[in-house]
């Protein structure tokens, strides 16, 4: 048999073709929104407002003073130059064994628009004292008397105490109503914690005699300084006299020996016959009225009048004869 035929020689291979194209890329996105802007940057803090000046501060208190618990929403702590204490520095006590009985104790007044009286047999300028500092032993609806109510002996040399009842200035009755008193002279005295009974019944009594101003007795204030102080004051009567210039100076020393400006420890003119804004500035000289904002006022616009002055005199003749009568 014949041999099968050999396969035909196989077809050469296909040259390679042409390179695979690369993909069309996607057309671009659109561009998208821009991003926010940062919000721009806080507007810078207002500035604070001043601190109210201690005249405004002052003027204020004693416009909203009531009977109160709390000595800064009953008024203004005031105390008269008594002679008690030495002219020179009124935190210690005068040269005499006398003055030196009672260097236990300092007594004030709570004055307000309602009860705006100070004692009226002092000098004519005294010492602001600052509530917050004020550290109270007892008070007396009118004049205590509270010189009489000695704890200590003659010698200044003997540490200030307080022996069980003996409070210095203070008793030796405690009021427990609000009994009519009807005598110049306070008969008992309330304690510490009683401010707003004392202030009531001074309400009460003090509008059925002459007796016009409160005494509160409270710890010496020389271990608190300069914080114990609000302002040196001086009563109309005192400007333009020798006795004012003595304030000043006691005024600068005060300003130089613990540091402060006079817008901290102001010199001030009080005035009980003004209705408002009783405390203006003095420092100037003349202690021109001014009010909450500063302006100058008119001296006397607002002026209780004379009937309040022949009062006041009232006042003092009446607190002399007690004392008189008393000893």
């Amino acid at each position: 048999p014949m041999p099968p035929p050999p396969d035909p020689p196989a077809a050469p291979p296909l040259p390679p073709g042409p390179p695979a194209l690369p993909p069309t890329p996607p057309p671009p996105s659109p561009p998208g929104p821009p991003p926010p802007r940062p919000p721009p940057p806080p507007p810078p803090p207002s500035p604070r407002p001043p601190p109210p000046s201690m005249l405004s501060v002052l003027n204020t208190r004693w416009a909203a003073g009531k009977p109160a618990a709390a000595l800064d929403e009953a008024g203004i702590l005031i105390h008269i130059f008594d002679g008690v204490t030495s002219r020179t520095n009124p935190f210690e006590p005068c040269g005499s064994a006398w003055c030196a009985r009672l260097r236990d104790r300092l007594s004030v007044s709570v004055v307000n628009a309602r009860r705006p009286d100070v004692y009226p047999k002092g000098s004519c300028a005294g010492l602001v004292v600052a509530s917050e500092m004020a550290e109270p032993r007892c008070s007396y609806y009118s004049d205590g008397g509270s010189n009489r109510m000695l704890c200590l002996a003659a010698s200044p040399k003997e540490p200030l105490r307080v022996d069980g009842e003996c409070v210095p200035g203070c008793g030796p009755q405690w009021c427990v109503s609000l009994e009519p008193l009807l005598h110049c002279h306070a008969g008992c005295a309330w304690r510490p914690d009683q401010l707003e009974q004392m202030l009531l019944q001074q309400e009460h009594v003090n509008n059925r005699h002459a007796c016009l101003h409160n005494e509160v007795v409270l710890r010496p204030l020389a271990d608190r300084m300069p914080q114990a102080l609000a302002a040196v004051f001086m009563l109309p009567s005192c400007v333009g006299t020798a006795e004012a210039e003595e304030v000043r100076q006691l005024h600068a020393r005060l300003l130089l020996t613990y540091g402060l400006s006079s817008k901290r420890l102001p010199l001030l003119v009080y005035n009980p016959d003004h209705s408002t804004d009783p405390f203006s500035d003095a420092s100037g000289g003349r202690g021109r009225r001014m009010g909450h904002g500063g302006q100058a006022g008119v001296v006397g616009r607002r002026d209780r009048g004379w009937l309040s002055r022949l009062r006041r005199i009232s006042h003092g003749l009446a607190l002399s004869l007690f004392e008189g009568l008393n000893g």
